[in-house]
Order: structure tokens, then C-alpha cells, then sequence
């Protein structure tokens, strides 16, 4: 005689069923491409803010070789003007040119940081809107999961 153990039924299981939904897929993919492009926008707006960073220290850089070239004694300076042929005043000039060249430059970059900074912005305010939509989708794939189920 052979004893038959009778197994309980098979239990659905609502996760797998709402993993395969492709509506509740596509919000779940939307959301993550969101948070992509969110954290490729970030790193653009922290780079361009570095860069800020490094040319204001540049500047500061210059800043003082200008001062130093015009704080040198006379006989350094006409020692300056016999070894490289411009004189302490020219080359003055010079640092003062390379300053506010790298001064301009850090004013254009702070312009493409705060065009990143915005980009950023928006691509937050985009993950948000595919999070947002994940609730709704996840709701509704399980609405039509307990009805293919009944």
C-alpha cells in the first residue's frame, strides 16, 4: 500500500507576477535611467565647480608673484632685467595679465557651473517625477495581478 501525501497548493507569488509586469518594469527602468542622468549631471556640476577652485587658486598664485616681482630690491630687479631682458615693471605687467586672465576664466567657468548646477536641478525634479510614478504603476500592476489571480 502506498501512502499519498497530499501537498498544499501552490502559492502565487505576487512578487514574481509584479516583476514581470511590463508596466510596473517600465516605471521601475524610467526611475533608474532618472537617477543616472541625475548622477552624471552631478558630477559634471561638482567638476565645474573644482575648476572654479582651481583657477581662483591660480589667480591667488599669480597674485602674489606680481607682488614679489614689485617688492624686489633694485639690485634684484636690474639683476631680473640683465638675466631675462624685461625689466621688474614689465614683468609686473605680465603676472597682472596672467591674473586677470585666469580671473576671466574662472568667471567663465562659474557661468557653465551654474548652467550644471541647473541641469542638475532638473534632473533631480525628473527622478523625482519617476519615482512618483512608481506607486501608481506598482498599484495598478497589482490590480490587474489579484484580477488575473481571482
Amino acid at each position: 500500500m502506498t501512502v499519498v501525501i497530499a501537498q498544499p497548493p501552490a502559492a502565487f507569488d505576487r512578487g514574481a507576477a509584479l516583476s514581470a509586469d511590463a508596466f510596473y518594469a517600465a516605471a521601475i527602468a524610467a526611475a533608474k535611467q532618472a537617477r543616472q542622468a541625475a548622477s552624471i549631471a552631478r558630477c559634471k556640476a561638482i567638476t565645474a565647480i573644482r575648476s572654479i577652485n582651481y583657477l581662483v587658486l591660480a589667480s591667488e598664485a599669480t597674485s602674489r608673484q606680481m607682488w614679489a616681482i614689485e617688492s624686489l630690491p633694485d639690485d634684484r630687479s636690474k639683476a631680473v632685467e640683465e638675466t631675462t631682458g624685461d625689466c621688474a615693471d614689465c614683468w609686473f605687467q605680465t603676472w597682472s595679465e596672467a591674473e586677470d586672465a585666469t580671473m576671466n576664466a574662472a568667471m567663465d567657468c562659474a557661468l557653465k557651473a551654474a548652467l550644471a548646477v541647473r541641469a542638475y536641478r532638473r534632473a533631480l525634479a525628473e527622478v523625482e517625477a519617476a519615482q512618483a510614478a512608481i506607486d501608481p504603476a506598482r498599484e495598478a500592476a497589482l490590480a490587474r495581478i489579484d484580477k488575473a489571480a481571482a
